[in-house]
């Protein structure tokens, strides 16, 4: 009975819910709520506590709602349970924890107060008694002193109700003129109609709405979706026009709108939502990248809607718990459809993280904090996907093998951007053992196909783009190197095989995942090879000559305020990288406190706790390693330069005068 309550349970979720947020049900139920708003009123259920006004039904279609419309994107919420379900929709934030929590604590009251009827008179009733005796009754049941206490209670939780009920499913405001004639077989721009909004930039997007109108196949429109497109575009044209480059923001919408075409329940998300569309037009306004996101994956729009959300930056931990909330429903073996889930959530968290970005809300660093994060968590989920898979197939490997991955770069340093790849190496321990299962295999072989399948779910180009570039060129011997290393040829390459922009590297490397002893053994090695002694002259000759050999073979360009310029001219970000790696390698020996980190910033600080670096030379540093960085994001989240010239030249001035005090000829 179980297993057939599944396999029903399973065929039923996909007739009711869609993938993606379905607001192709809002009619539907604005319709429905509308016969719940007539029976309220020709029945006169004012002293109905389940069907009167802010009653348990009202309640319950209030999360209905919720579950219909998004319970193909979050599974979680296909639940029976009131209670499951309004935790789930404050944990996606569908709705702020002062809601969640008050309608939850009225629909109990109200449960409660509807039991102690049907037990008082014994019967399906759902009506407060009239008469005195009935109503002493039942305020001993429920153990209120008086009548008037009792029923002040109960109005004020369906106050409650009957509030959220109003403001759920409310019709838009609209326009009485369309835009788009549609009665003849070619579809045309009405410019009467145009002119009829009102606009103060006609003339700007007149052209622009025109191409779209004569070059989209809206004849291939089903006659709803055309509806729906005739409805929205005022709206989507009214919000565009409070930008003076109306042309340009229009521009970037259109493929937005074409994208969505097939998918036309988005473009009642934005005729219904009108907050939500002033954020998508904002947000498309003042970044490109933002905007040509939205064209491959559409399903972003989504996160318009609940504003806390978006400008909420997550924990790790939070976006841990998000993200296994996400994959809860997953089947074990269905690796596509996790792949799917991972490059939804990871767009998603991205997508916030950029509108908090252009918001002003959060500063660079909790930025690169935050991607980074979404990173590991990601590499360590598909790690787990890609060994329970393997396990399966071959059973584990021997006790006191290990794996975990070792991630450089950007990763490595906690400054991850949108578009960074991220730089890994794989390292095992247990060499010689094999696996326990039916069909086994080396222990090598394990954790190379292991590797490989770790990468597939990573960098696999999918509907809407991969997670990651990976780049395995960091591993031992480069691109002629094995996929996975052993613990133990990773310890006699680094000490006595790599070279000194290899040991450079490393200073930003850390573990992102795996855990148990092999991570304390990867950990100690980076300290030990670190912490070499090393001849400082020869040291400070090898990182410069690696410099100029950067410098040779990419020139610079000639626009100064460009992100190649900011970070590779002098006094740029990848000077202060070099410097801070030289300082490292040249003093870890001495203080190993220096291995502590692997980001610049705090390695800077540690160098300055440490005396290598006076508070001048640190804060000439940081602040020109900031700075750059923060106009290298804006530039790629705008795709336009908008650097201050003045300000970056005097930032990079400072960070070259130190950097050539302190590694000269660099």
């Amino acid at each position: 009975p179980a297993e057939q309550t599944r396999a029903f349970r399973s065929l039923a979720s996909r007739f009711v819910y869609r993938q993606y947020t379905d607001f192709s049900v809002i009619d539907g139920l604005r319709d429905m709520k509308a016969l719940i708003d007539a029976e309220r009123v020709s029945k006169d259920l004012s002293s109905d506590v389940k069907r009167g006004p802010g009653g348990i039904r009202e309640a319950e279609f209030i999360v209905q709602s919720h579950q219909l419309a998004r319970g193909g994107r979050i599974p979680a919420i296909q639940t029976v349970s009131f209670q499951d379900s309004i935790a789930v929709l404050e944990r996606e934030q569908c709705l702020s924890a002062s809601v969640a929590n008050a309608l939850l604590v009225s629909y109990r009251h109200l449960r409660h107060i509807e039991n102690a009827v049907q037990a008082l008179r014994d019967e399906q009733s759902h009506a407060l008694p009239e008469t005195s005796e009935a109503r002493n009754g039942l305020c001993l049941l429920l153990g209120y002193a008086t009548w008037s206490a009792l029923a002040s209670d109960c109005d004020a939780s369906r106050q409650v109700i009957a509030v959220e009920f109003e403001a759920l499913l409310r019709a838009p405001s609209d326009y009485s003129r369309l835009i788009i004639g549609i009665d003849s077989d070619t579809p045309a721009l009405d410019v009467v109609a145009l002119r009829a909004l009102d606009l103060r930039f006609e003339a700007d997007i007149t052209a622009e709405l025109t191409r779209f109108i004569t070059e989209t196949r809206l004849r291939v429109l089903d006659p709803e979706g055309i509806r729906r497109l005739q409805t929205a575009l005022p709206l989507i044209i009214k919000a565009i026009d409070h930008y003076g480059e109306s042309k340009r923001v229009l521009q970037r919408l259109l493929p937005i709108i074409t994208a969505i075409l097939k998918r036309s329940a988005y473009l009642v998300l934005l005729s219904e939502n009108p907050l939500a569309l002033e954020r998508l037009v904002d947000l498309v306004a003042r970044s490109q990248p933002i905007a040509q996101k939205l064209v491959v994956a559409p399903e972003l729009l989504d996160e318009l809607l609940f504003p806390e959300r978006l400008l909420a930056i997550p924990s790790k931990d939070d976006i841990q718990g998000l993200l296994s909330s996400t994959l809860s429903h997953l089947e074990p073996d269905d690796l596509e459809g996790g792949m799917r889930l991972l490059r939804r959530f990871k767009d998603a968290i991205v997508f916030r993280t950029a509108a908090s970005e252009l918001e002003g809300t959060i500063p660079l660093m909790k930025v690169s904090d935050n991607l980074s994060f979404l990173a590991e968590v990601i590499v360590e989920r598909a790690v787990n996907m890609a060994f329970k898979q393997l396990v399966q197939k071959h059973g584990e490997p021997e006790a006191g093998a290990g794996f975990c991955v070792l991630a450089y770069g950007k990763l490595g340093g906690i400054e991850l951007s949108y578009e960074s790849d991220l730089d890994l190496v794989f390292v095992y321990s247990g060499e010689s053992g094999v696996t326990s299962g039916n069909k086994p295999i080396d222990n090598p072989r394990f954790f190379t196909r292991l590797a490989q399948r770790i990468i597939h779910i990573l960098s696999t180009n999918m509907m809407g783009g991969r997670l990651y570039e990976v780049d395995l060129r960091l591993r031992p011997n480069g691109d002629s190197g094995l996929v996975v290393t052993s613990i133990s040829a990773l310890e006699r390459y680094l000490h006595n095989d790599a070279w000194t922009w290899e040991h450079q590297a490393l200073v930003r490397a850390r573990v992102v995942a795996g855990e148990g002893s092999l991570v304390q053994q990867v950990e100690s090695l980076r300290t030990s090879v670190l912490s070499k002694d090393r001849d400082g002259r020869l040291l400070a000759e090898e990182v410069t000559a690696m410099r100029q050999k950067m410098r040779k073979h990419r020139p610079l360009s000639t626009d100064s305020l460009s992100s190649e310029a900011l970070k590779y001219a002098r006094g740029g970000i990848v000077d202060i990288e070099f410097v801070v790696q030289y300082l490292v390698l040249k003093y870890a020996r001495q203080r190993a406190d220096l291995c502590r980190w692997s980001d610049v910033v705090r390695i800077l600080g540690e160098l300055e706790t440490c005396q290598i670096l006076t508070p001048s030379e640190t804060d000439g540093l940081r602040e020109a390693y900031l700075g750059l960085r923060a106009s290298v994001h804006r530039t790629a989240m705008s795709h336009a330069n908008d650097a201050d010239s003045v300000l970056a030249d005097q930032l990079m001035r400072r960070a070259s005068e130190i950097c050539a005090r302190l590694l000269p000829n660099l």
